[in-house]
């Protein structure tokens, strides 16, 4: 944990820099046109930024729209309901006298209904239900009008090409998988996008403690500078050592003046995050962050750290399914260059009478029936087109398979670059703070012999802004392994996980 560079003094100085710490940051009546400050904890962080963050409310329509694909490529077996009617009527001459006329006239009337499905085996089925009437002059028409009407299931089932359920449900299966993908892609957007979040917060953290720093420092100078007055008065000191104080001063209050933009920036970069800029009041806002750059060590283990991340990573996971996809555009490729060879078969049943009672009395009895099967066989000369689509299907199945196998790498390379970037800033952590310890000891030791007379304002600033730098530099560590432990969690997947997020509750 970061020790106080309050404590690097002791005595009066002590006590005059505690006031100057205070003196920065005063207790104002809030103005009633002002805007409240926002106390911001890193889970509200997430929160908010998950909540408004412009570009995951974009990624988090991508799910639904490739659901719709999936009812799209379900709805190919979808019934169809089929009615048709007609009416047509020819006169013409005849070369017979076995008409009855010299000229035959001819009357027909039609009414059909029928419902036709696609199965999933890759046939059709259809029931019809036809109806006509028909009158003519013919004079060996016994009954005239006559009224007909016919009931007939038909089958039409392919046996090679564009046979099986795998291969016509190929398109599906790719609807789904491609949700899936894009369940992944959002998934690693989100990982993205509050991975961000979290670190332009503590990036927010470290300009608000730089800046108490660099007040500090600054109060420091400004104490100096009155004590070299009164001792240049009394005639202890010369003018020479006022005027290198006054200097002091006017550095340290530009460092104060860089500080305070900087604090500026860093809280705008994480209002634009978390789509605070968008609203007036947002871009008013001041954001105070409520957690401490305090250290919390964890202890990994790549072994384990490399499983969760190739179980976990989104990137990953679309890899596998995108492989998938293209195991079954091989498979569909191959049943494509197949022959076409189609079975068809019918049954039905027909009724005929003088009008259509007694035609549905002939039809309900089912004596007059009708049937007939058949098979047809086509074979493509050359089909070089779907051969041609095989051989381009199996490439991009070894394209995926290589796909694969790079971003299997990668995942293993960022998992060990990230925990090997975890010691580091683990180690510098320990480093800066005996480092800070040092500078403050030095620094105690400095102002005793200030106080003595037997060291110059000189050294005293410069141990004062060498502590101050070490004090930075401790901060930074802290801050930069707090940063690490989140690309850790990023590396292996695992930052939705971590902070509760599930993606079933945003009602995908």
């Amino acid at each position: 944990m970061i020790k106080s560079t309050m404590r690097i003094s002791v005595g009066r100085f002590m006590v005059i820099m505690l006031g100057a710490a205070l003196l920065a940051h005063p207790a104002k009546a809030q103005a009633p046109d002002t805007v409240p400050p926002l106390s911001l904890s890193l889970v509200d962080c997430i929160k908010l930024t998950l909540k408004n963050n412009l570009l995951l409310q974009q990624r988090l329509l991508d799910p639904r729209i490739k659901a719709g694909e999936i009812s799209k490529e379900k709805a190919q077996f979808d019934p169809n309901l089929v009615l048709s009617g007609g009416k047509d009527f020819s006169r013409k001459l005849t070369p017979t006298v076995l008409a009855g006329a010299a000229e035959a006239e001819n009357e027909n009337l039609n009414l059909n209904i029928g419902i036709e499905d696609k199965l999933i085996t890759g046939g059709s089925l259809s029931l019809n239900f036809d109806n006509a009437r028909n009158e003519s002059n013919y004079a060996w028409q016994t009954i005239n009008p006559y009224y007909e009407s016919i009931v007939s299931l038909k089958l039409v089932q392919p046996l090679l090409k564009d046979f099986g359920i795998s291969v016509n449900e190929a398109q599906i299966d790719i609807a789904v998988n491609n949700h899936r993908i894009s369940i992944s892609e959002l998934q690693q957007e989100m990982i993205s996008v509050l991975s961000q979040s979290q670190k332009l917060y503590w990036d927010l953290v470290f300009n608000m403690e730089n800046l108490r720093v660099k007040e500090l420092l600054l109060a420091q100078s400004e104490d100096l500078l009155l004590r070299n007055k009164a001792k240049a008065e009394a005639g202890i000191l010369t003018e020479v050592d006022v005027l290198e104080a006054r200097s002091q001063v006017a550095a340290r209050q530009e460092e104060v003046v860089i500080a305070q933009d900087g604090l500026k920036d860093a809280e705008d970069e994480l209002k634009r995050i978390t789509n605070l800029m968008a609203d007036p009041l947002g871009q008013a806002l001041t954001i105070i962050p409520t957690e401490r750059p305090i250290l919390r060590a964890q202890a990994v283990d790549m072994r384990q750290a490399i499983v969760l991340a190739l179980a976990n990573r989104p990137e990953y996971v679309r890899a596998k399914t995108e492989f998938e996809n293209s195991r079954i555009n091989l498979k569909l490729a191959k049943n494509k260059v197949l022959p076409k060879l189609d079975m068809n078969g019918s049954i039905g049943f027909s009724g005929l009478g003088k009008d259509y009672n007694t035609n549905w009395d002939k039809l309900s009895t089912a004596d007059y029936e009708i049937w007939g099967v058949g098979a047809s066989l086509t074979i493509p000369l050359g089909n070089r087109w779907a051969r041609n689509n095989r051989i381009q299907r199996r490439l991009e199945q070894e394209q995926a398979t290589l796909r694969l196998k790079e971003i299997e790498q990668d995942i293993i390379l960022e998992v060990r670059q990230a925990l090997r970037q975890l010691r580091t800033d683990l180690k510098r952590v320990d480093s800066t703070r005996i480092a800070q310890e040092l500078e403050q000891e030095k620094l105690k030791i400095e102002e005793q012999k200030y106080e003595l007379g037997m060291t110059t304002s000189h050294d005293l600033l410069e141990d004062q802004a060498q502590l101050a730098q070490a004090s930075i530099r401790q901060l930074q560590a802290i801050i930069d392994y707090n940063k690490s432990l989140v690309d850790f969690e990023k590396v292996k997947g695992t930052t939705l996980k971590k902070h509760n997020i599930n993606l079933k509750e945003l009602q995908l």
